[in-house]
């Protein structure tokens, strides 16, 4: 009994570490806990599909707790059987558009959160690019006059590094890795480009509905774009660092992995861009691409905003394992890729 006693405590105190050791924001098991006391709750304010892509459960917390990595069986069942791979994302919704986005609505595109460069710097750009990912065959004449992409952050606050899990740093945040990809699309392959960098994760359950409502403003007011990309980051867990981490031209670099969503009239399309994205990178920078095929949901969260273009891609860049310097190294290999893709 005592030997017991001593077991239960020191569980608890592992578990209660493991917890305040996670991040708030997106944490499931803090809504999973609050849903088991206090139902109303759960009627009330849970979307679930705002979690869909959250790691952190109870159940992870128990098994971290106790020092078990959850590895083998389900995990090669899962890679070696498609349909128990696409069960394990599936969020079983019953109004998925459920969330009140009455106070979301208001605010207008705002040049403040756009990255804009000048001619001087689109110039200082014409000598020689020192970059293993360039290829200047594919550059051409810069035309600002109706942008090709645009590149945005549902997740705004994912940073990289295990400090901290949200981040208003650009140096250590996705928001950093869509500054290069900007930065490297336009002076280095004359692709003209709108990186928007509104903060939709200050309420991580609204984050999709936030940014949802800037694609559409953007939408309305240039029409489509040739690429719409979502840059975020994946967690992955300490012991699958290996799984988020290449080293490409002798330089450490993260990982990347297309997401797919299957409750969008545009499934086929945005898996097309995603197996081009995956083809493309296994060819030309073996070892970029997590896997051969996109990571797929049943219900992505708001359709991860796919529904409102069929040229949408929304991109895993490494993990909060990757230390920040992976990360922004991986964003001139995402700007060849994206580059590929409009010059296909």
């Amino acid at each position: 009994m005592i030997l017991l006693l001593s077991f239960l405590l020191l569980f608890m105190f592992r578990f209660i570490k493991v917890a305040l050791s996670k991040d708030v924001h997106g944490n499931l098991s803090y809504v999973q806990l609050l849903n088991g006391g206090m139902p109303l709750i759960k009627g009330t304010y849970y979307d679930k599909e705002a979690y869909i892509e959250s790691n952190t459960s109870i159940t992870n917390l128990i098994l971290e707790a106790l020092n078990i990595k959850p590895i083998d069986p389900i995990d090669l069942a899962m890679e070696a059987i498609p349909y128990f791979n696409s069960m394990s994302k599936i969020a079983k919704l019953d109004k998925p558009d459920s969330l009140d986005v009455t106070n979301i609505l208001s605010f207008n595109l705002n040049d403040d959160t756009i990255d804009m460069f000048s001619n001087e710097e689109m110039n200082a750009t014409n000598a020689t690019v020192n970059n293993a990912a360039y290829d200047p065959s594919l550059k051409k004449a810069l035309d600002q006059s109706k942008p090709e992409v645009l590149i945005y952050h549902t997740h705004t606050a994912e940073n990289y590094g295990k400090e901290n899990n949200r981040s208003t740093d650009d140096n250590v945040t996705v928001v950093g890795v869509g500054n290069l990809v900007a930065k490297e699309l336009e002076e280095n392959y004359g692709i003209s480009v709108i990186h928007d960098k509104t903060f939709h994760s200050s309420d991580y359950n609204a984050s999709y509905a936030r940014s949802k409502e800037t694609v559409k403003k953007y939408l309305n007011k240039y029409g489509d774009f040739k690429l719409i990309v979502d840059i975020h980051r994946d967690t992955v867990g300490d012991h699958n660092r290996k799984a988020v981490v290449t080293n490409i031209n002798g330089e450490d670099t993260a990982k990347i992995l297309p997401v797919t969503t299957k409750n969008t009239p545009h499934f086929s399309k945005t898996t097309e861009i995603a197996m081009f994205f995956i083809n493309k990178g296994y060819e030309l920078f073996p070892g970029l691409v997590r896997r051969k095929e996109p990571l797929v949901y049943n219900n992505g969260s708001k359709a991860f905003n796919h529904e409102l273009s069929p040229n949408s891609i929304l991109i895993e860049c490494g993990a909060v394992e990757n230390a920040p310097q992976e990360a922004m190294a991986t964003a001139k290999y995402i700007a060849r890729l994206i580059a590929e893709y409009i010059n296909r």
